[in-house]
């Protein structure tokens, strides 16, 4: 296993009558399940996603991941990042690290020991609550509408484009891949339940 893994980092801030702003990302350029997918789907992924651990080249076969290392995102800061919330979510937590990860998409018996680090703030500790979600609300409208640089259509907010797609999956449902749905099928067939193609 790489020494350094994905190491998501997730900030969600409340706000008012604005979308709450919810950053969920991997600290590497794509995330494990991003990859993950186009393994399933057998779809080459694009280059900079993963390298060859021994060499350096571009890895484009998902299937190899295991053969390679998740490029971090921005560089030398984004390694330092995801270094760091490996550690607090580690070693803090007497929890696996690094190549002592288990990897659940090979391996999936016996225990992760995967550690979280997690921070809850109480916003009334500060100030009350309904004056942070208006000020956190015309901040978001402010970046909104402000001037945008050219050949850019919208300024995206974390968060926002999260709240329309749960709009959408509520309506519309949830959009699942052929490959996904006949993977779902043998887990389903595996446990003595319905498939999903079988059901309404």
């Amino acid at each position: 296993e790489p020494l350094l893994g994905t190491n998501p980092i997730a900030v969600a801030i409340p706000a008012g009558k604005e979308a709450p702003v919810v950053l969920d990302i991997a600290t590497s350029v794509a995330s494990n399940g991003s990859i993950r997918a186009y393994a399933l789907e057998g779809k080459p992924m694009p280059e900079g996603w993963v390298i060859d651990r021994k060499d350096g080249k571009p890895i484009t076969d998902g299937r190899r991941l295991a053969e390679g290392m998740f490029v971090p995102v921005g560089g030398y800061k984004g390694s330092g990042l995801a270094l760091v919330l490996g550690l607090l979510a580690g070693p803090l937590n007497r929890a696996a690290f690094g190549r002592d990860i288990k990897d659940v998409n090979s391996e999936q018996a016996s225990e992760t020991n995967t550690g979280q680090f997690v921070i809850a703030l109480d916003v009334a500790r500060f100030l009350p609550l309904d004056q942070f979600g208006a000020e956190v609300d015309r901040h978001m409208r402010d970046l909104g509408a402000s001037a945008r640089l050219p050949g850019v259509d919208e300024i995206r907010i974390p968060g926002q484009g999260r709240q329309a797609r749960r709009a959408d999956r509520q309506h519309n449902g949830v959009p699942l891949s052929a490959a996904l749905i006949k993977q779902l099928d043998e887990v389903a067939g595996s446990l003595g339940i319905a498939a999903l193609t079988a059901r309404s």
